[in-house]
Formats: structure tokens, sequence, C-alpha cells
């Protein structure tokens, strides 16, 4: 069981993880990025994030929810490092 301070402090170390590996790669790599989480702080959010403050190019992003997709529930993001 989650509460929303779990969620809010995942979506920071979510930030931590993406900006480090922003950092690790050369501008123009593509970089794919998962959570097993459906919740929009840790997801959809993270991708605007990206965007504004990272200037990452997101190119793709899949949600899997559970019982549609045979899985638990994940999110997919692909993007391309611009810094």
């Amino acid at each position: 069981k989650r509460t929303i301070e779990d969620v809010r402090n995942c979506a920071r170390l979510q930030k931590e993880i993406v900006r480090g590996a922003i950092r690790n790669v050369k501008k123009g790599s593509t970089i794919v990025y998962s959570t097993c989480s459906l919740e929009p702080e840790e997801d959809e959010e993270l991708v605007a994030w990206m965007e504004k403050e990272l200037s990452a190019v997101k190119q793709r992003v899949e949600k899997k929810w559970p019982g549609n997709d045979r899985v638990q529930g994940m999110f997919v993001i692909e993007f391309t490092a611009q810094k």
C-alpha cells in the first residue's frame, strides 16, 4: 500500500535517475526508461519535466495496464538526450 508521500519520493528518485542517465550519454543518444508504476507523478509528469528541464525529446511513450496487456502495469519512455 502506497501513500502520497511514497509516490512523491519515487517521483523525485525517477528524476534523479533520468538526470543521471542524460549526464552519462552523448547528445543525441536514445534512452529507454521504464517504471513499474502507473502513477502520473512518476510517468506523464516525469515526461513533461524531462522535456521542460532537460530538453529531452520524447520518441515513444507506452503505458501497459493490468488486465488489458497481461502485465502488472508499466510505463516506458523512449527519448533522445539533447544536453
